[in-house]
C-alpha cells in the first residue's frame, strides 16, 4: 500500500531526528548537496569512459563472432548421384 505524502513527510522527520537529533540544518543540506555535485562532476566521466570501453569491446566481440561464424559455416549437403556431379565421377561412369 502506497503511503500518501503526508505519511512520507512524517517518516522522514522521525528518521532524521533519530539520526541527527532534530531536523538537518540548512547549512548540513547545502553541504551534501555540495558534496554530490563535486561527485558527480568527477564520476561522469568516468562512467562516459567506461561505457565507451564496454561498447567498443561488445563491438569486437561482435566482429569476432562474426568472423568465427563465417569461418565455420557448414557447407550444404550435395545430395545429387555420383554421375550427376561432374569431375572424376563422371568419367568413371562413361559420361
Amino acid at each position: 500500500m502506497r503511503k500518501r505524502p503526508d505519511e512520507l513527510n512524517a517518516d522522514r522527520a522521525r528518521a532524521l531526528h533519530a539520526i541527527h537529533g532534530g531536523e538537518v540544518s540548512d547549512e548540513l543540506r547545502q553541504a551534501r548537496e555540495e558534496f554530490q555535485a563535486k561527485r558527480r562532476e568527477a564520476i561522469r566521466p568516468l562512467a562516459l569512459e567506461a561505457a565507451e570501453k564496454r561498447m567498443q569491446e561488445m563491438k569486437k566481440n561482435t566482429m569476432a563472432q562474426e568472423t568465427v561464424a563465417a569461418a565455420t559455416k557448414k557447407r550444404k549437403v550435395n545430395l545429387k548421384p555420383a554421375w550427376e556431379e561432374g569431375g572424376h565421377a563422371r568419367k568413371a561412369f562413361g559420361g
